[in-house]
C-alpha cells in the first residue's frame, strides 16, 4: 500500500484504513507543501524595500555622459532602466536555456524509447 499525503483536514482518511494498527499508521505521511514562507518572497521584499530606499533618498538629478549620450537624470530611473534591462535579458536568454532543455529531454526520452525497443 503506498503512502497516502494528509493535508490539514484529517477527514480525508480512508474507511479502509485502520488506523489502530501501526503498519497503517506508519504509512499516512503528512503533505504540508506550500504552506511556509518562501525565501525567494522575503528576499524580495528586502530588495524592494531597499530600492524604496535609494530611490527616496537620491531623488537629485546627475549627468550623465556615456558612449555619445549626454543627459540628466535621477538616480532612480537609472536603477529603474538597469533593473528593466536586467529583467528582460533574463527572460531572453532562459527563453534560449529552457528550449535546449527541452530539446536535450525530449531526445532523452526518444532514446529511452528506442532503447525499449517500442519507437514510435
Amino acid at each position: 500500500m503506498t503512502p497516502k499525503p494528509v493535508g490539514y483536514g484529517r477527514e480525508m482518511a480512508d474507511d479502509d484504513v485502520d488506523l489502530d494498527q501501526p503498519e497503517e499508521r506508519a504509512e499516512r505521511v503528512p503533505d504540508y507543501r506550500g504552506t511556509g514562507i518562501v525565501p525567494a518572497v522575503v528576499v524580495g521584499i528586502v530588495l524592494a524595500a531597499a530600492l524604496i530606499a535609494f530611490v527616496a533618498q537620491n531623488s537629485r538629478s546627475v549627468a550623465l555622459d556615456w558612449l555619445w549620450l549626454d543627459f540628466r537624470t535621477s538616480p532612480a530611473v537609472l536603477v529603474l532602466a538597469a533593473l528593466f534591462v536586467g529583467v528582460v535579458a533574463d527572460e531572453v536568454l532562459g527563453l534560449f536555456f529552457r528550449r535546449a532543455r527541452r530539446r536535450r529531454l525530449a531526445e532523452r526520452e526518444r532514446l529511452a524509447r528506442v532503447a525499449d525497443g517500442s519507437s514510435a
